[in-house]
Protein backbone atom coordinates (compact mmCIF):
# COMPACT_ATOMS: atom_id res chain seq x y z
CA UNK A 1 0.00 0.00 0.00
CA UNK A 2 1.51 3.46 -0.85
CA UNK A 3 1.51 6.01 2.03
CA UNK A 4 -0.82 7.98 0.48
CA UNK A 5 -3.30 5.74 0.42
CA UNK A 6 -2.11 4.21 3.77
CA UNK A 7 -2.04 7.48 6.06
CA UNK A 8 -5.81 8.34 4.64
CA UNK A 9 -7.49 4.98 5.22
CA UNK A 10 -5.99 4.23 8.65
CA UNK A 11 -6.58 7.65 9.70
CA UNK A 12 -10.72 6.86 8.71
CA UNK A 13 -10.26 3.37 10.62
CA UNK A 14 -9.08 4.97 13.57
CA UNK A 15 -12.00 7.47 13.73
CA UNK A 16 -14.01 4.79 13.45
CA UNK A 17 -12.79 3.39 16.43
CA UNK A 18 -12.85 6.67 18.14
CA UNK A 19 -16.89 6.77 17.16
CA UNK A 20 -17.32 3.42 18.86
CA UNK A 21 -16.55 5.08 22.37
CA UNK A 22 -18.01 8.61 21.67
CA UNK A 23 -20.79 9.47 24.62
CA UNK A 24 -19.89 6.58 26.46
CA UNK A 25 -15.89 7.01 26.82
CA UNK A 26 -14.10 6.98 30.30
CA UNK A 27 -11.60 8.97 31.16
CA UNK A 28 -8.69 6.58 32.14
CA UNK A 29 -6.09 9.46 33.75
CA UNK A 30 -5.37 12.99 33.07
CA UNK A 31 -1.90 14.59 32.32
CA UNK A 32 -0.58 18.03 32.80
CA UNK A 33 -3.65 19.13 34.05
CA UNK A 34 -7.38 18.46 35.51
CA UNK A 35 -8.73 19.16 31.65
CA UNK A 36 -5.97 17.61 29.50
CA UNK A 37 -7.20 13.87 29.69
CA UNK A 38 -6.77 10.44 28.14
CA UNK A 39 -9.90 8.35 27.21
CA UNK A 40 -10.42 5.29 26.16
CA UNK A 41 -10.85 5.70 22.60
CA UNK A 42 -7.49 7.34 22.45
CA UNK A 43 -6.01 4.82 23.62
CA UNK A 44 -7.67 2.28 21.57
CA UNK A 45 -7.03 4.66 18.18
CA UNK A 46 -3.21 5.26 18.83
CA UNK A 47 -2.72 1.23 19.39
CA UNK A 48 -4.53 0.58 15.82
CA UNK A 49 -2.54 3.53 14.41
CA UNK A 50 0.85 2.52 15.88
CA UNK A 51 0.67 -1.43 15.42
CA UNK A 52 -0.79 -0.06 11.60
CA UNK A 53 2.49 1.70 10.62
CA UNK A 54 4.46 -0.81 12.69
CA UNK A 55 3.29 -3.35 10.15
CA UNK A 56 3.03 -2.10 7.10
CA UNK A 57 6.62 0.18 7.38
CA UNK A 58 8.26 -1.47 10.17
CA UNK A 59 11.86 0.67 9.28
CA UNK A 60 9.76 4.23 10.04
CA UNK A 61 9.93 6.01 13.03
CA UNK A 62 6.77 7.13 15.42
CA UNK A 63 6.16 10.25 17.92
CA UNK A 64 3.12 9.53 19.21
CA UNK A 65 1.15 11.94 21.84
CA UNK A 66 0.19 8.94 23.93
CA UNK A 67 3.30 6.14 23.40
CA UNK A 68 6.19 8.79 22.99
CA UNK A 69 8.95 8.08 20.60
CA UNK A 70 10.07 5.13 18.77
CA UNK A 71 12.92 4.40 16.07
CA UNK A 72 13.39 8.34 15.83
CA UNK A 73 16.41 7.96 14.17
CA UNK A 74 14.77 6.87 11.26
CA UNK A 75 14.43 8.88 7.93
CA UNK A 76 10.75 8.70 7.70
CA UNK A 77 8.49 9.74 10.99
CA UNK A 78 4.66 9.22 11.76
CA UNK A 79 3.87 11.63 14.36
CA UNK A 80 0.32 10.78 15.71
CA UNK A 81 -2.59 12.61 17.74
CA UNK A 82 -5.24 9.68 17.55
CA UNK A 83 -7.99 12.34 19.51
CA UNK A 84 -7.16 16.08 19.10
CA UNK A 85 -10.10 17.51 21.17
CA UNK A 86 -10.29 14.97 23.85
CA UNK A 87 -11.50 17.34 26.45
CA UNK A 88 -14.88 17.52 23.91
CA UNK A 89 -14.99 14.39 22.86
CA UNK A 90 -15.26 13.47 27.07
CA UNK A 91 -17.61 15.77 27.00
CA UNK A 92 -19.62 13.95 24.09
CA UNK A 93 -19.22 17.46 22.59
CA UNK A 94 -18.90 16.38 18.70
CA UNK A 95 -16.16 18.40 17.98
CA UNK A 96 -12.56 16.53 17.23
CA UNK A 97 -10.02 14.99 14.72
CA UNK A 98 -7.68 12.19 14.44
CA UNK A 99 -4.28 13.65 13.26
CA UNK A 100 -1.98 11.83 11.78
CA UNK A 101 1.25 12.88 9.48
CA UNK A 102 4.23 11.65 7.97
CA UNK A 103 7.91 13.38 8.08
CA UNK A 104 11.11 12.98 6.08
CA UNK A 105 13.84 14.06 7.36
CA UNK A 106 12.34 16.68 10.13
CA UNK A 107 9.37 18.02 6.81
CA UNK A 108 6.27 16.80 6.61
CA UNK A 109 5.34 15.13 3.52
CA UNK A 110 1.85 13.85 3.88
CA UNK A 111 -0.95 14.91 6.23
CA UNK A 112 -4.12 13.87 7.13
CA UNK A 113 -6.74 15.92 9.86
CA UNK A 114 -9.98 13.63 10.12
CA UNK A 115 -13.25 14.90 11.40
CA UNK A 116 -15.13 11.38 12.44
CA UNK A 117 -18.69 12.90 13.37
CA UNK A 118 -19.03 14.23 9.90
CA UNK A 119 -16.69 11.90 8.01
CA UNK A 120 -15.01 14.79 6.52
CA UNK A 121 -10.73 13.75 5.83
CA UNK A 122 -8.17 16.58 4.59
CA UNK A 123 -5.59 15.23 2.77
CA UNK A 124 -2.40 16.98 1.97
CA UNK A 125 0.95 15.97 0.02
CA UNK A 126 3.82 18.21 0.10
CA UNK A 127 3.98 20.25 -3.28
CA UNK A 128 0.06 18.77 -4.47
CA UNK A 129 -2.20 20.87 -2.59
CA UNK A 130 -4.98 19.68 0.25
CA UNK A 131 -8.02 17.77 -0.47
CA UNK A 132 -11.31 17.57 1.58
CA UNK A 133 -12.91 13.89 0.88
CA UNK A 134 -11.15 14.36 -2.63
CA UNK A 135 -11.92 18.13 -3.71
CA UNK A 136 -9.34 20.03 -3.76
CA UNK A 137 -9.69 23.05 -0.99
CA UNK A 138 -8.03 26.30 -0.35
CA UNK A 139 -8.06 29.05 1.96
CA UNK A 140 -9.84 32.67 1.88
CA UNK A 141 -8.57 35.47 0.39
CA UNK A 142 -9.72 37.98 3.10
CA UNK A 143 -7.02 41.00 2.77
CA UNK A 144 -7.80 42.72 6.70
CA UNK A 145 -9.47 42.24 9.66
CA UNK A 146 -12.79 43.73 8.71
CA UNK A 147 -15.34 40.87 8.42
CA UNK A 148 -12.98 37.66 9.22
CA UNK A 149 -13.41 34.99 11.59
CA UNK A 150 -10.71 33.16 13.31
CA UNK A 151 -9.85 30.44 15.22
CA UNK A 152 -7.91 30.48 18.63
CA UNK A 153 -6.77 27.51 19.99
CA UNK A 154 -5.23 27.27 23.54
CA UNK A 155 -5.81 29.30 26.99
CA UNK A 156 -6.91 32.37 26.54
CA UNK A 157 -4.13 34.12 28.74
CA UNK A 158 -2.51 37.95 29.25
CA UNK A 159 -0.65 37.54 25.64
CA UNK A 160 -3.69 36.59 24.11
CA UNK A 161 -5.99 39.32 25.52
CA UNK A 162 -2.84 41.27 23.77
CA UNK A 163 -2.97 40.02 20.59
CA UNK A 164 -6.62 40.84 20.49
CA UNK A 165 -6.94 44.28 20.73
CA UNK A 166 -4.38 45.19 18.51
CA UNK A 167 -6.21 43.35 16.22
CA UNK A 168 -9.03 45.15 17.34
CA UNK A 169 -7.65 48.33 16.64
CA UNK A 170 -6.50 47.57 13.71
CA UNK A 171 -9.95 46.68 12.74
CA UNK A 172 -11.86 49.13 11.13
CA UNK A 173 -15.02 48.24 12.00
CA UNK A 174 -13.73 47.83 15.81
CA UNK A 175 -14.12 43.88 16.47
CA UNK A 176 -12.73 40.91 15.68
CA UNK A 177 -14.83 37.75 15.46
CA UNK A 178 -12.93 34.35 16.71
CA UNK A 179 -14.27 30.92 18.01
CA UNK A 180 -12.43 29.31 20.13
CA UNK A 181 -11.60 25.62 21.85
CA UNK A 182 -12.89 23.51 18.75
CA UNK A 183 -9.26 22.18 18.82
CA UNK A 184 -5.87 22.42 15.84
CA UNK A 185 -7.46 19.88 14.10
CA UNK A 186 -11.11 20.95 13.63
CA UNK A 187 -9.17 24.63 13.20
CA UNK A 188 -6.94 23.94 10.45
CA UNK A 189 -9.64 21.83 8.62
CA UNK A 190 -11.70 25.21 8.43
CA UNK A 191 -8.77 27.81 7.90
CA UNK A 192 -8.10 25.29 5.16
CA UNK A 193 -11.42 25.11 3.88
CA UNK A 194 -12.36 28.30 3.47
CA UNK A 195 -14.43 28.24 6.66
CA UNK A 196 -12.80 30.71 9.07
CA UNK A 197 -9.93 33.02 7.70
CA UNK A 198 -7.42 32.70 9.90
CA UNK A 199 -5.80 30.89 13.15
CA UNK A 200 -3.54 31.43 15.82
CA UNK A 201 -2.24 29.11 18.85
CA UNK A 202 -0.58 29.81 21.67
CA UNK A 203 0.40 26.54 22.71
CA UNK A 204 0.73 22.63 21.43
CA UNK A 205 3.62 19.97 20.72
CA UNK A 206 4.53 18.54 17.56
CA UNK A 207 1.78 16.10 17.30
CA UNK A 208 -0.90 18.67 17.31
CA UNK A 209 0.86 20.75 14.82
CA UNK A 210 2.72 18.53 12.19
CA UNK A 211 -0.58 17.88 9.89
CA UNK A 212 -2.15 20.92 10.60
CA UNK A 213 1.21 22.92 9.46
CA UNK A 214 0.80 20.64 5.81
CA UNK A 215 -3.11 21.19 5.93
CA UNK A 216 -2.79 24.71 6.15
CA UNK A 217 0.21 25.34 3.67
CA UNK A 218 -1.23 22.95 0.69
CA UNK A 219 -4.23 25.16 1.23
CA UNK A 220 -2.68 28.37 0.80
CA UNK A 221 -1.54 29.42 4.36
CA UNK A 222 1.23 31.27 5.50
CA UNK A 223 2.38 29.30 8.57
CA UNK A 224 4.53 30.97 11.20
CA UNK A 225 4.97 30.92 14.76
CA UNK A 226 3.08 33.86 16.35
CA UNK A 227 6.09 35.78 16.27
CA UNK A 228 6.37 35.85 13.01
CA UNK A 229 9.26 33.34 12.33
CA UNK A 230 9.72 30.30 10.50
CA UNK A 231 7.34 27.66 12.18
CA UNK A 232 10.03 24.26 13.06
CA UNK A 233 9.30 21.28 14.74
CA UNK A 234 10.35 22.64 18.08
CA UNK A 235 7.80 25.56 17.94
CA UNK A 236 4.40 25.47 20.14
CA UNK A 237 2.76 28.17 18.56
CA UNK A 238 1.37 28.73 14.96
CA UNK A 239 -0.21 31.70 13.09
CA UNK A 240 -1.88 30.87 9.47
CA UNK A 241 -3.67 32.88 6.93
CA UNK A 242 -3.76 33.39 3.33
CA UNK A 243 -0.20 35.34 2.89
CA UNK A 244 -1.86 38.53 2.84
CA UNK A 245 -4.02 38.60 6.04
CA UNK A 246 -0.57 36.73 7.41
CA UNK A 247 1.30 39.64 6.68
CA UNK A 248 -1.33 42.12 8.21
CA UNK A 249 -1.99 39.87 11.28
CA UNK A 250 1.56 39.57 12.43
CA UNK A 251 2.54 43.23 11.54
CA UNK A 252 -0.30 44.38 13.94
CA UNK A 253 0.26 41.74 17.02
CA UNK A 254 4.27 42.09 16.54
Amino acid sequence: MTPEKFIQDIARQAGKITLEFFKKAEVQYTKKHALDVVTQADLAANKFIVESIKEEFPNDGIISEETGESNVDSEYIWIIDPLDGTLNFAKSIPIYTVLFARAKAGIVELAVVYDPIHDELCFAKRGEGAYLNGNKVTCTQMKTLDDTVGCINGSIRSDTVDRLEKMINASSIGRVAATSYYGIGINSLYVATGRRDWYMTNGGALWDHAAPSLILEESGCTITTVDGKPWTFADKTMLAANPELHKFISGVIN
